[in-house]
């Protein structure tokens, strides 16, 4: 039987290849061995891990989140009763808006009808009038017309309305329209010499203009 013999150069190189083999499992030199599990990565400088410790609540803070709880309970309720103090809030004035409106109208209706009740005199006094009328003279109808108008003035005065001032006054553009201009030498220039149509006031506020002639500047 043939013994195979093994020289010191055999030995070394079995010897170099096993070392080859753990350098090609470690991988190149000067780089991290890669092992089967997960590689650990290193920390930046300066910084450590910390581990959260789960602890018991202490009685001290146990209190503390008693009254927090509270006071946000408290809170809670607070804006609710604020919402519901604007809501009644709202319907207070919304049905407020509504009796000033309802009265305002009142008020126009009851104006217009004390308004008619001093009219209806005057209807009166024309349908007299009226019935008069044939056969008399002209002179009586001219003071039956001239009756009811100073009449019709009365009741327009007691509503605050009454004429505006205009033949002989300076033409004023606030109350007066002028219609033309005309030469007149017994006026001074810009005096109303001729009203065409009255104008009224109501409150010293402008119902109506007065349409008006006036003397040329």
């Amino acid at each position: 039987m043939e013994e195979k013999l093994y020289s010191q150069e055999d030995d070394l190189d079995s010897h170099g290849q096993g070392e080859n083999k753990d350098h090609e499992q470690d991988g190149p030199p000067g780089e991290p061995s890669i092992d089967d599990g997960a590689m650990e990565v290193p920390l930046p400088p300066g910084e450590e891990v910390v581990e959260e410790e789960s602890r018991d609540l202490t009685e001290d803070e146990k209190d503390e989140v008693i009254v927090l709880r509270d006071a946000l309970e408290k809170e809670e309720a607070q804006k609710e009763e604020y919402l519901r103090l604007l809501q009644r809030t709202m319907a207070d004035f919304e049905n407020y808006r509504r009796r000033m409106e309802r009265g305002r109208r009142e008020t126009i209706k009851r104006a217009n009808e004390e308004l008619f009740l001093q009219l209806l005199p005057i209807l009166d006094n024309l349908e007299l009038a009226l019935q008069t009328g044939e056969g008399s003279s002209a002179d009586s109808i001219v003071e039956g017309v001239g009756m009811i108008y100073r009449q019709f003035l009365d009741v327009l005065a007691k509503e605050g309305v009454k004429p505006v001032p205009a033949l002989g006054e300076v033409f004023d553009p606030r109350v007066h329209e002028a219609v033309m201009q005309v030469d007149d030498t017994g006026a001074a220039a810009g005096t109303i010499v001729e009203e065409l149509k009255k104008g009224y006031l109501i409150h010293d506020r402008v119902l109506r203009p007065s349409m008006v002639k006036v003397a040329k500047m």
